[in-house]
């Protein structure tokens, strides 16, 4: 059967107009905004932040399009005070669209921070490990098509909730909250040969619950989120998919100077219909995941995943 194409996600064939533009945007935003970033905040894959991911001309207007990923990360190589393993849940919803120009969707994720013993704790049970923390992201995100490029708004909220006190006797765990209100951008692939790119950038204003003088919240170190992502495919074999998904974070400390968090996957995809099983090396980097109070809490991660998604 023939491929069918859509013309507003018919893959780009000039790369260097459209990073330039990308790149264009942010000098624009980095002049006139202050860049910041707060916390751990799990960058989302496209399609739970596109409303447009998935929808096509001819959609249905009603609950065109949804999206599921179940994510397990072990950090076999690398660990820190705070992570072992990570098991991710999230789904989302495409509620309208309209021809393919414009879409709202509804997203909810939780994600269960699982760690080390800390000095002094005993094991529940035979398994040296302790539940640490669950976090939940979930939003409301708009799209419009533009030429190709999908222009991006989104409410959302992060909050991370300890299961546990006290890390260590000295240590406590804090409760980093989120609230954001932002913008960005998605461009058209680009195709290069067999090698399929997509490039994204996100902006926004991420300390809402401080403008609305929320109370018993801790201000984040960061109100300001600039993120740039890169998501790579290199079909292999007709059931078999190179991949690469790359999320950058420029961030301007409140107290002064910078910092670039970021996280990166690269493996393999196995495509079955709507349904994907990745399997892939990951990395994390972020000098204050704000966890613990009073103190940095820097992790440095790197170990083995794997993904099961669907999007009909």
């Amino acid at each position: 059967m023939a491929e069918k194409k859509v013309p507003h996600l018919a893959p780009h064939r000039t790369p260097i107009a459209s990073i330039s533009l990308l790149l264009s945007i942010w000098f624009l935003i980095q002049s006139t905004s202050p860049a910041t970033l707060h916390a751990r905040d799990f960058p989302e894959p496209l399609p739970a932040f596109d409303a447009l991911s998935g929808v096509e001309p001819d959609s249905p207007v009603l609950l065109p399009a949804s999206y599921l990923q179940l994510r397990y990360e072990n950090y076999t190589f690398h660990s820190s005070v705070t992570d072992d393993f990570q098991i991710h849940a999230l789904g989302s919803f495409t509620l309208l669209q309209y021809g393919g120009l414009a879409a709202l969707k509804l997203s909810y994720g939780t994600f269960l921070l699982v760690g080390p013993l800390a000095p002094g704790d005993v094991a529940a049970s035979a398994a040296k490990w302790w539940m640490n923390s669950v976090q939940f992201q979930y939003g409301l995100y708009g799209a419009f098509n533009l030429a190709g490029a999908h222009l991006l708004l989104e409410y959302s909220r992060l909050s991370n909730h300890p299961l546990r006190a006290q890390r260590t006797p000295t240590e406590t765990f804090e409760n980093p909250a989120s609230e954001r209100i932002a913008t960005g951008i998605v461009l058209p692939p680009l195709q290069t040969g067999s090698l399929r790119s997509v490039f994204y950038y996100r902006t926004g204003f991420v300390d809402l619950f401080d403008y609305w003088k929320a109370k018993n919240i801790p201000k984040p170190r960061n109100y300001w989120l600039h993120r740039f992502g890169w998501n790579a495919s290199y079909p292999i074999h007709p059931n078999l998919v190179g991949f690469a998904d790359i999320t950058v974070d420029l961030l301007a400390l409140r107290q002064g100077g910078w910092d670039i968090p970021w996280t990166g996957q690269i493996g393999f995809e196995f495509p079955s219909k709507n349904r994907r099983l990745r399997v892939f090396l990951t990395a994390v980097w972020n000098d204050d995941t704000e966890e613990i109070v009073d103190k940095p809490n820097p992790i440095r991660l790197l170990g083995l995943g794997f993904s099961l998604s669907s999007q009909p």
